[in-house]
């Protein structure tokens, strides 16, 4: 979703735009929109959550999603995705076709998003999705994942969970040996941002950002211990953003390696 094609959207009049659904759930208002070939999500009228290419319904359209999908070259022998916020389930449309022997679990808390993804944004009818709150989920899973991607928001802020220390020793718990959490925060709340990375680094000191340019996005890459060095993840990650099925991107990426966090 480049700058442009989000503001053109976010700038139509309300009589060009149809909605296809609007409803009062337990977190505000639910609204999918479509103007031409695009659709999006909206929750509480807050900025837009998901956006589709109803006509190439697989490819990503968010940068946050294609940097939040780089998180695969950080890892080996991938076998387990989970994915905590469905919102229109981009991420699951998107692994579905470039990555399809990738096993992928959502966890979305509200039913409403559940059911306006499978009805309006081609979510596979087989798609694993635990409607649960994302902190109890972590906090109670067996299983292990290769990848855990957190996208938490509430409005257009971050998610309560994301600042706090237990949080990350859960998803620590989940990870498997070499995994990485890959998360997409918010610059514009400093205060949020330092918050999550530290409670973050207390768990999985291992730290790369990348600052999504022309956005408010910050993706963050999360590992226990550093697997490889910086030259060959560079190499990695430009391999794994070319697999995928997306536009071009419209902006400059670094990815930045913080310093190893000392006790």
């Amino acid at each position: 979703m480049t700058k442009s094609l989000i503001g053109t959207i976010q700038r139509l009049p309300p009589d060009d735009c149809v909605t296809l659904q609007e409803l009062d759930g337990p977190n505000g208002k639910l609204r999918v929109s479509q103007h031409g070939q695009y659709r999006w999500l909206q929750l509480a009228d807050a900025s837009i959550q998901s956006l589709v290419d109803v006509r190439a319904p697989s490819r990503a359209l968010s940068p946050s999603s294609v940097l939040m999908l780089m998180g695969l070259a950080f890892t080996q022998g991938r076998t387990r995705l989970l994915n905590l916020g469905l919102g229109g389930g981009a991420i699951e449309r998107c692994l579905r076709k470039d990555f399809p022997d990738l096993v992928v679990e959502s966890v979305e808390v509200d039913s409403m998003v559940v059911a306006a993804a499978r009805e309006y944004f081609m979510l596979p009818d087989d798609q694993i999705v635990h409607e649960q709150d994302a902190e109890q989920f972590v906090a109670n899973a067996s299983g292990h994942f290769d990848l855990v991607l957190c996208d938490l928001f509430c409005a257009n802020q971050t998610a309560a969970c994301v600042e706090r220390s237990g949080f990350f020793a859960n998803i620590k718990r989940c990870l498997s040996p070499g995994g990485i959490c890959v998360m997409n925060l918010l610059h514009t709340d400093q205060n949020a941002l330092v918050n999550t990375l530290k409670a973050a680094r207390m768990h999985l000191p291992a730290t790369w950002l990348v600052e999504i340019k022309g956005h408010q996005n910050v993706i963050a890459y999360l590992m226990h211990e550093r697997a490889e060095d910086d030259a060959e993840l560079q190499l990695a990650c430009k391999q794994v953003v070319q697999t995928l099925d997306t536009e071009p991107l419209t902006f400059d990426w670094e990815l930045v390696p913080l310093p190893d966090r000392r006790p």
